[in-house]
């Protein structure tokens, strides 16, 4: 039996597998410098409360989180679904259908209302 990490990998898989890798590595720096970034992220401030007049303690970010972070966490969950993409192509593939664009896994834009995300159960077939 092989370890886990040892499995023979099938040539077809090795690109979501490096996918996969890659946002996996990502992961700890991406923490690291979230971390990092955020060792001490508030400003305290002593405020009167306007209804009662006592003091109240209040908290707020000395800075807003980077616009960067947005972007490498999006890229390692698109990684990870382009990995998904990939694997389903590859198995599409092997059983011989080929890939097309209605099998890969789509991310689609703001619609109007809930039913234009619905497709139809069937196709109807013209003969």
């Amino acid at each position: 039996m092989f370890p886990a990490d040892e499995l023979p990998m099938r040539d077809d898989l090795l690109a979501a597998q490096a996918a996969v890798d890659w946002a996996a590595a990502q992961i700890p720096l991406f923490q690291n410098a979230f971390l990092e970034r955020n060792k001490d992220p508030y400003e305290l401030f002593k405020e009167r409360d306007p209804e009662n007049g006592d003091y109240l303690i209040v908290a707020r970010p000395r800075e807003p989180l980077p616009l960067t972070f947005n972007a490498w966490a999006g890229a390692m969950i698109n990684s990870i679904r382009s990995a998904l993409d990939l694997l389903a192509a590859a198995l599409a593939a092997r059983n011989p259908v080929s890939p097309q664009s209605w099998r890969h896994l789509t991310v689609r834009g703001r619609r109007s209302s809930p039913s234009a995300y619905k497709r139809p159960a069937y196709e109807r077939i013209n003969r």
